[in-house]
């Protein structure tokens, strides 16, 4: 039987190079970074967003962004801290099974639906991600079908408990326990299909092989946010996923959906600009971490992602003019999103 284990390029000196030159001080080391599986599925959901080494771009809304600067830690322990998103996008792209970023230093901020949260641990890292429904590398390895895994394996549990995995029932539990997660693998894992074992030597290899996977079986689906529920009648658990076929390319067919029970949105911000509302410019708008300034309609639409929030994540308080209401031309001052969104609740039915 064939067998190959991944190239390993051996990388001597982390330069400047690898930054992006909007970041105008990206090295600091005053913090100290934490190894983080919580880190390691948001960046996979980054490199998917914008389809850096070859993996299926996905929806572009993210479910929360970083507030910047941050800083970051790679598996030989250098330290690095990131100014902006194009900054991060840079490392990203030099990535590779030798030189890869696995650790974040706490406390670091990030922006969803118009708020700053503050994440303080792991614990609240893996909160945030397990609540946004991104799929963590050990959720992933599970429902993994383009080798057959090698049992057993060990996996390290946030505990710090090492367990022997013997089968994929044992492999469920664990993942499964609401009370535990899993945080790192015990090296290497062996995986063996198609006529070829693979060796997997750390947590970048094994991303980048569920990866590959995901190409292997032409799962590239539109930017369509149009959620669709299964029940998954082996696990016993409802899943969400953004469109129908991210659900066909997990497996699934239409025979598996139902219908979900997630509240139905009938705020449509989209629909409701210049026809119920306008906005009084100039606003802000927090992006991925920074502040952009919008001036004009389709600015301001460039900034809504309806899978991420009702209403772009203004920086209050704004000015908004409504032309329906009571009565009609009525002008409001908005101090929060939620607000804003009582407002256009009672001026835009």
């Amino acid at each position: 039987m064939k067998k190959f284990k991944f190239l390993v390029a051996f990388v001597a000196i982390l330069t400047m190079t690898i930054y992006s030159c909007s970041d105008n001080n990206p090295v600091n080391e005053q913090k100290t970074a934490e190894k983080s599986i919580s880190l390691r599925a948001t960046l996979g959901k980054i490199k998917k967003d914008n389809n850096i080494s070859g993996r299926n771009a996905e929806d572009q809304a993210m479910c929360f962004n970083f507030v910047y600067p941050i800083t970051l830690s790679y598996n030989n322990g250098t330290q690095v801290t990131v100014t902006s998103f194009d900054g991060l996008l840079s490392l990203l792209t030099q990535e590779n099974a030798s030189l890869y970023l696995e650790g974040i230093a706490f406390p670091f901020q990030v922006q969803q639906e118009g708020e700053i949260l503050t994440i303080s641990n792991e614990d609240d890292f893996y909160l945030l991600i397990d609540n946004c429904g991104y799929n963590t590398v050990s959720d992933d390895f599970y429902i993994f079908d383009c080798y057959d895994i090698v049992y057993p394996f060990s996996l390290i549990t946030e505990n710090n408990q090492t367990v022997v995995i013997n089968n994929q029932q044992e492999f469920y539990t664990v993942i499964t326990d609401g009370n535990n997660y899993v945080v790192d693998f015990v090296y290497p894992i062996s995986l063996t299909g198609n006529g070829q074992d693979v060796v997997i030597n750390n947590l970048y290899e094994l991303a980048d092989v569920l990866s590959q996977c995901d190409i292997q079986n032409g799962c590239i689906c539109p930017a369509v946010y149009d959620p669709v529920c299964v029940n998954d009648p082996v696990n016993f658990i409802t899943l969400t996923f953004d469109n129908a076929c991210q659900a066909e390319c997990a497996g699934y067919t239409t025979s598996d959906f139902i219908t979900c029970d997630d509240p139905v949105n009938t705020i449509n911000f989209g629909a409701a600009l210049g026809t119920c509302f306008n906005v009084n410019y100039p606003v802000q708008i927090q992006h991925q971490g920074a502040i952009v300034d919008v001036s004009t309609n389709g600015q301001l639409l460039q900034y809504w992602f309806p899978a991420q929030s009702n209403i772009p994540a203004f920086v209050y308080p704004i000015t908004v003019s409504f032309l329906n209401g009571t009565p009609a031309g009525n002008t409001m001052t908005i101090t929060s999103q939620a607000g804003f969104e009582a407002a256009i609740s009672n001026n835009c039915n």
